[in-house]
């Protein structure tokens, strides 16, 4: 499954307790956070790989910022594509749950932490037709000045924008909405019950 939303929605919160229920059940679980790597078996929830850069939009797009976003987007379709076939189907075959927080979609909701300038239906169109994406994909939202209180990295306007995206750029995907300010363990139970259902 994909976690979606803006910094301070909570899905590492909520990762953390699918992560215990899974382990209650006898399940094995998996977390990846943003981008998978093929070098290790596993990572841990706290250990949470390649941190997404905190970055300014630029003041000025020059061609080559674009050029040079269009080849970070291909490579990272390339790598997304290569992790799900070599390291994440492999567990799935085996009953894992993996839990994919952000996957490759901050290229669509949140394209300046990726260093992203180019064109943004090229990215919607990667994104959505040429990587691997999981099969549900929960998407945390709430009322953006609640979600400014938790977290320093976006502003309550930054979060309304990012919610905004996902309601757009996300069409036609099955999107399913979770209300940030439930508890995590009354969240977990909302997935795992939709998980069980497909």
């Amino acid at each position: 499954m994909g976690l979606i939303g803006p910094d301070g929605s909570g899905k590492t919160t909520l990762a953390r307790e699918l992560a215990a229920r899974s382990e209650s059940m006898g399940s094995n679980f998996l977390y990846v956070h943003w981008r998978p790597t093929l070098g290790t078996a596993r990572h841990t929830i706290d250990d949470e790989g390649v941190p997404i850069a905190k970055v300014d939009p630029l003041d000025r797009v020059r061609t080559v910022d674009r050029i040079q976003s269009i080849a970070r987007l291909a490579r990272s379709a390339v790598m997304f594509n290569a992790a799900y076939f070599l390291r994440l189907r492999p567990q799935l075959r085996t009953g894992t749950v993996i839990v994919a927080d952000r996957w490759i979609y901050n290229y669509v909701l949140q394209p300046y932490s990726v260093r992203y300038y180019a064109s943004e239906r090229l990215a919607a169109f990667v994104c959505r037709y040429l990587v691997i994406r999981p099969r549900l994909i929960f998407a945390l939202g709430a009322d953006p000045l609640v979600l400014s209180r938790r977290t320093e990295e976006l502003s309550e306007d930054a979060i309304r924008l990012e919610l905004e995206r996902i309601h757009v750029k996300m069409r036609g995907l099955d999107v399913r909405w979770l209300d940030a300010e439930e508890s995590p363990s009354s969240l977990a139970g909302q997935v795992l019950e939709q998980l069980r259902s497909e």
